[in-house]
């Protein structure tokens, strides 16, 4: 069964892998697809998340293979997609614009590492800007339930399914960023999920 658009996925990485703890302070969130029309001073600020992993005794790092690591040794995700404000490495972000995506508000940013203070300057904050026209939405999650797989093409090659909904890709982007190598990532087939 061939799919034309996937789920994209993230969240892993190399090993070890450190989440995001604090967050730029801005009001509303960047996953409506609504373009950001606020002024936003740059660079927006992110701090990873290692106390909880720093303040662990022996055995709880072992039991999760992470003995032996220095604070600089923790990776950052491709894309972190939860904060109110998204986040995608800069050599993920190079993918997809050379595969063709257009709709990403992008904006500097930095990610420190609390512990060790170096900063990781390879990140931009993305709002993307772009949803799912709702019948086209409707249509490809009924067609889904009916395992159904010809659906209109959506205006964006990366979009929201629907409002604060997960990002969904064209088959072209999915292949492009398989071609890249970039760790961490993953796609989904749309039908797999309804």
């Amino acid at each position: 069964m061939t799919s034309q658009h996937f789920f994209f996925m993230g969240g892993g990485g190399v090993h070890p892998i450190a989440g995001v703890s604090k967050k730029p302070e801005i009001r509303g969130r960047w996953t409506n697809a609504e373009p950001v029309k606020m002024s936003v001073e740059e660079p927006l600020t992110y701090n990873m998340d290692l106390t909880d992993i720093f303040n662990a005794d022996e055995e709880a790092l072992e039991s999760m293979d992470l003995t032996g690591f220095t604070p600089d040794d923790y990776n950052i995700g491709a894309m972190i997609t939860f904060p109110d404000q998204p986040l995608i490495r800069h050599d993920l972000l190079a993918v997809l614009e050379t595969a063709g995506v257009d709709n990403l508000q992008l904006f500097e940013a930095i990610v420190s590492n609390p512990i060790s203070k170096r900063k990781h300057h390879n990140f931009s904050a993305f709002n993307l800007v772009g949803i799912a026209d709702f019948d086209w939405a409707r249509d490809l999650r009924r067609k889904i339930s009916q395992r159904e797989f010809r659906v209109k093409t959506p205006p964006f090659l990366m979009f929201y399914l629907y409002d604060d909904g997960p990002i969904v890709v064209h088959n072209s982007v999915r292949l492009a960023v398989e071609d890249a190598n970039i760790e961490g990532m993953y796609f989904v087939p749309t039908y797999e999920r309804f």
